[in-house]
């Protein structure tokens, strides 16, 4: 499947919190009743690498009405386990929004599934990267591609289990990632260079998870 058009309220929430994020390098993320909206909330913990909702958004879903979360990632990097945790427990969609337009989407169809692989998510991301690593090592960043994609191994190999709905877009920016990895490209440079290799990582990781 492709992923979803955005309404004219998320492309204008998405624009708004990546641009916050331009003045300070914080996580910020918006909630909405439905992607039509209205908006609940636009927050931020003021840190790097995380903005949970607030208890307003977080009773609202567990009361089970429809909650669509957008946010930040500064690192570029793909959906974490928090994101899916969510997801399997109250969200109904999240989506991702990075500097260099890169924008991942994801959604929940096997709760339960999808909660005992984040038991050992850790594990999995190191030998989904591993796969990575063994079929691109000759690349001079080869261990730190490796490891910035090892969400996206994880997400895709979820997927190809019918586990969630998973999808992404690669930007055009050229916005190098913030976080841990001394890489000079942005998310959507080397996911288009990358993509074969990660789909045959993924591929491989799919039947252990």
């Amino acid at each position: 499947m492709s992923m979803r058009a955005l309404t004219r309220l998320e492309s204008d929430v998405a624009a708004a919190i990546v641009s916050f994020a331009k003045v300070r390098e914080w996580e910020f993320s918006a909630s909405l009743e439905a992607p039509q909206g209205p908006l609940i909330e636009i927050r931020t913990l003021m840190r790097p690498d995380g903005a949970d909702p607030s208890d307003t958004v977080l009773a609202r879903a567990k009361a089970g009405g429809q909650v669509v979360i957008h946010h930040n990632h500064l690192s570029q990097e793909s959906l974490s386990d928090t994101d899916w945790r969510g997801l399997a427990e109250l969200f109904t969609e999240t989506f991702a929004h990075c500097a260099d337009g890169t924008r991942y989407w994801g959604r929940v169809k096997d709760p339960q599934a999808v909660q005992t692989v984040l038991t050992k998510s850790d594990l999995l991301e190191i030998e989904g990267g591993n796969l990575l690593f063994s079929s691109i090592m000759n690349h001079s960043h080869s261990t730190d591609i490796a490891s910035f994609f090892r969400k996206e191994i994880l997400n895709r190999a979820m997927r190809l289990r019918g586990y969630v709905d998973y999808e992404y877009v690669w930007g055009a920016l050229q916005v190098p990632p913030f976080g841990p990895y001394a890489l000079p490209w942005s998310a959507g440079d080397l996911g288009k260079n990358f993509d074969s290799y990660i789909d045959s990582a993924a591929a491989a990781l799919a039947p252990r998870i």
